[in-house]
């Protein structure tokens, strides 16, 4: 769960911060991943009062992985997550 949270941020991250490299790619791992969350939450009913947890934990490993994805300066990235949980997987969510 943690894994694709990751996935999911850093390309969120990507997203807005570089947006001039947008592209199909981002777009279907963005997808992609929420899937697998869905999956992951439909299997497993437990983890929905552990989201809070594994957003605490995906995040800043997401910050590291866009930084080192885009050669952003950590700086440019919010220190806490600008998006909660149900924003991010809502379908239609992609951050201006």
């Amino acid at each position: 769960m943690v894994s694709e949270l990751i996935r999911l941020l850093s390309h969120l991250l990507k997203w807005k911060y570089q947006a001039v490299r947008r592209g199909g790619s981002w777009s279907d791992s963005i997808d992609g991943a929420r899937e697998e969350i869905e999956a992951l939450m439909k299997d497993n009913h437990t983890f929905d009062r552990l989201v809070p947890e594994f957003m605490a934990t995906a995040y800043p490993k997401a910050v590291k992985a866009a930084n080192k994805q885009t050669g952003l300066p950590i700086s440019t990235f919010p220190k806490e997550c600008p998006w909660s949980f149900k924003e991010i997987m809502q379908e239609e969510f992609y951050p201006d």
